[in-house]
């Protein structure tokens, strides 16, 4: 055996030496635990301690029977956290890609990209809108180091149906129109947190968890919108786009007597599940952001002003066959007609929508007056209507008007007016004289289905009588063949608006419309149609365009609701 014989002085060296490295390791104890004791407790604590947010869930969009139109889908944004990695999962990573929908090149960087200049990476997001079922397959591969924040994806299960009415929620989750964004401070609920301890894994302890404060979750909105009569007005909208290719269309139908919104839809429309796929132009609510002349349908504005206050008597002949007029010593021209007619008693002037016999009769009532009653009906200002951007439309003052315009304000030329506010002037006539505001929204729920808050009808003004509404609609008497409905009179009004092409009014491009209620002596339902620009060979008159898609609406109406004559 060999024997190594150190010599003293050799040997104190050596002990010393291990002393002074003793020593020194004591030392440094000592001085991490007096010195910098807080300062590494505080550093464990963070990356031991970590604060969860508990995302709060939107509230449901329901129609009037509690159909859901928007809802929420679970979903998780998956990531990796390459400090945590294991070389040994690195074959795995083309499974995980596979799961996620992205190349695996994408997940291989960031299984190795540690660093980003001197700051220290700890989260790499893989994928975002992960279905449960896909998470389930990705936790199952136990890679280290991979994890997921759920979170949830507005998903809205009708499709397009009332989708210019729902309105949707952008990719960053900013809620973009409709009732999404008009209604989002109810919807959106209050995010939850809760302080958490996590192992070397950063997986949760939950025996150590914390402080919590629990999500309020969104309410519900309940609409107005039923969604059968939805589907009837969407179908029809198909119809028209078939047969007519319009540039647009759209529909509205309400309750008459409380201005409740049943349906309302525009063609060109979106998927709000799919809103990035369609341009931005079909996301545009044309009922309430789009103007034309309103044309023949103004004219309810003449005879309820005749009515009201009596101007001329209703046995007033009117000769419709002159092309201008003296009034007050100043002659003023007269629009053509669209027909040949003669001499008419008041009510032929209105049922047979006589432009000439309407610019006669409106010189009695006069510009100022006239004026009075399409404010009192609506126009020239925002109908109220709970959704964001209405427009307001176009009503000049009297004082801007020039010796043409007297006589071509009156049929609904020189101003301009949304579909929306046409159907509620409308609705005048069939609620006995009352103007209302559009309502969308019956009721307000929270998450356990409890009502906080229910609207009622609410009355914007009176504009003319009851008895001026009555009459009014009496002469408005629709026995058109491609009008009245099955068992049930209808009071409405058609009209055909030439567009102002360059400046100048087109003889091929028309707005069709029709507005209408039924039954005349109980009106229970308005219903609007406004065509733009239909493709159709000779004029697109809204008794041949707008007035078939009235009919086709109200016979179904009248079966679903039950509507039937008294």
């Amino acid at each position: 055996m060999l024997h190594v014989k150190l010599s003293r002085p050799r040997l104190f060296f050596l002990i010393g030496l291990i002393t002074l490295a003793f020593v020194l390791v004591m030392v440094r104890l000592v001085y991490l635990y007096h010195w910098r004791r807080d300062y590494y407790l505080s550093f464990l604590e963070k990356n031991r301690s970590a604060t969860q947010i508990l995302y709060a869930q939107r509230g449901q969009i329901l129609d009037t029977k509690g159909k859901v139109f928007a809802n929420n889908e679970p979903l998780y944004e998956v990531g990796i956290d390459p400090q945590m990695t294991n070389i040994k999962d690195f074959q795995k990573l083309g499974e995980l890609a596979k799961h996620l929908h992205i190349p695996v090149g994408r997940a291989q960087a960031a299984f190795d990209q540690k660093t980003a200049g001197d700051k220290v990476l700890r989260w790499h997001k893989l994928a975002e809108d992960v279905s449960p079922e896909n998470y389930e397959k990705i936790k199952n591969l136990h890679i280290r180091g991979v994890y997921s924040n759920p979170n949830f994806r507005r998903s809205y299960p009708c499709a397009k149906s009332a989708a210019h009415v729902l309105g949707y929620i952008n990719k960053e989750g900013t809620p973009v129109m409709g009732v999404e964004r008009a209604l989002d401070f109810y919807l959106k609920g209050q995010d939850g947190w809760r302080e958490i301890e996590c192992d070397g894994r950063r997986t949760e302890l939950p025996q150590y968890r914390r402080r919590e404060v629990a999500p309020t979750f969104g309410k519900n909105i309940v609409l107005s919108i039923d969604s059968v009569i939805q589907d009837i007005v969407e179908e029809e909208l198909n119809i028209i786009q078939r047969d007519c290719l319009p540039q647009s269309a759209s529909i509205i139908v309400s309750e008459a007597r409380t201005g409740f919104i049943l349906a309302l839809a525009n063609s060109p429309s979106f998927d709000p599940n799919t809103f990035f796929q369609t341009p931005i132009d079909s996301h545009r609510n044309r009922c309430i952001t789009d103007v034309y002349e309103p044309a023949s349908v103004f004219k309810i504005l003449t005879l309820s002003a005749i009515i009201n206050e009596n101007i001329v008597p209703l046995n007033t002949v009117v000769d419709c066959s002159l092309t201008s007029v003296t009034h007050n010593g100043k002659t003023y021209s007269l629009p053509k007609d669209w027909r040949d007619l003669e001499k008419l008693t008041l009510p032929e002037v209105f049922y047979f929508s006589s432009n000439r016999g309407v610019a006669q009769l409106s010189l009695f009532v006069g510009r100022d007056r006239l004026y009075r009653y399409a404010k009192a009906f609506g126009f020239g200002e925002k109908t109220g209507f709970q959704l964001d951007f209405e427009v307001e439309g176009m009503l000049p003052h009297p004082s801007k008007w020039d010796d043409l315009t007297v006589t071509r304000f009156p049929i609904g030329h020189g101003n301009a007016a949304t579909a929306m506010q046409v159907h509620y002037a409308m609705s005048v006539l069939a609620n006995n004289g009352v103007l209302l505001y559009p309502q969308i929204v019956r009721r307000i729920e929270n998450s356990d289905g409890a009502i906080e808050m229910s609207f009622s009808p609410r009355e914007k003004r009176r504009a003319i009588l009851e008895s001026t509404a009555k009459t009014a609609a009496s002469m408005l008497d629709r026995t058109d063949p491609n009008l009245r409905l099955e068992g049930v009179r209808v009071c409405g009004k058609t009209s055909t608006s030439q567009k102002i092409i360059d400046g100048r009014y087109s003889h091929t491009q028309h707005v069709s419309a029709f507005s209408g209620f039924f039954p005349l002596e109980d009106p229970k339902i308005v219903v609007t149609v406004v065509v733009d620009s239909p493709k159709v060979k000779g004029v697109a008159y809204g008794i041949r365009i707008a007035g078939p898609s009235f009919q086709r609406i109200g016979n179904q109406l009248t079966r679903y609701l039950k509507i039937d004559a008294k």
